[in-house]
């Protein structure tokens, strides 16, 4: 069991690991943004890869037997669920509050095992919520939520290529997980 921990000013960033089995304390990692997402899981060959949204800090993929780090991606601020189809990981960002001017909402693709990123492109607004994969599209929703914004809706990608295939406008901001 992962649960992850979200920095406040009296908690720490942090994510632990628990056994079902023993219902035991195993171990913990430090992350140096707050982990407010979703953990997303997956399985290469004979590795088990947790891939943990951590803010700020973006995204850290660990080994989920040993918690050793895989591969780190700065992209942007990740508090959304990042998913896992066939070997790939998608992951979409957003604008921090702290620093508005900083980067662009986006939609990426990375290589799961290695962290290679396969993709990305510069969504209109931030992508808060986990993406959804749709036959050969994944899609993501997007839409400011700390500042004020008419701007929403879903952008829906290729699987493959990361090429724009549908986007859906909204007149306001969409931040709910698609289905």
């Amino acid at each position: 069991l992962f649960v992850g921990e979200g920095l406040h000013d009296t908690h720490h960033a942090r994510l632990y690991k628990f056994s079902l089995a023993s219902g035991f304390f195993e171990g913990a990692l430090a992350t140096k943004g707050h982990i407010e997402g979703e953990t997303a899981a997956g399985k290469v060959g004979e590795r088990d890869v947790l891939v943990v949204p951590t803010g700020a800090d973006g995204l850290r993929a660990f080994d989920s037997h040993t918690l050793t780090e895989l591969w780190h991606a700065e992209d942007g601020h990740v508090d959304g669920a990042p998913l896992v189809n066939e070997g790939v990981l998608y992951s979409g960002t957003g604008i921090e509050k702290e620093n508005p001017g900083k980067l662009k909402g986006s939609a990426v693709a990375y290589d799961l095992l290695s962290g290679r990123k396969l993709w990305q492109r510069e969504l209109p607004a931030s992508s808060w919520m986990q993406p959804v994969v749709a036959g050969e599209k994944v899609c993501f929703v997007f839409g400011e939520v700390y500042f004020a914004s008419d701007l929403g809706g879903v952008f829906c990608f290729r699987k493959k290529d990361g090429e724009p295939d549908v986007a859906y406008n909204h007149a306001g901001p969409v931040a709910a997980k698609p289905l």
